[in-house]
């Protein structure tokens, strides 16, 4: 028997693994707009992006990139 089917489903394994991640991170940006302008509670948000939390205080690299991909979901003053 082939290796090859094992392999196609350890690569599907590892692109929808990739993929969940970047759309939670992707998430992250619609789901402060909404609870900045008071759709959702802090606590929601607090809850479901505390590992996002985390990481950007623990990790002077990501950092940016979340604080670059923030200021475009920030609402905009009148």
């Amino acid at each position: 028997m082939s290796d090859e089917p094992k392999n196609r489903s350890r690569a599907w394994i590892g692109w929808a693994l990739v993929s969940i991640l970047a759309l939670y991170f992707l998430s992250a940006g619609p789901a402060f707009r909404l609870w900045s302008e008071g759709y959702i509670s802090s606590r929601i948000v607090n809850g479901v992006y505390a590992p996002l939390d985390w990481a950007y205080d623990h990790s002077a690299a990501v950092q940016p990139i979340i604080d670059r991909y923030m200021r475009i979901w920030a609402p905009s003053d009148p």
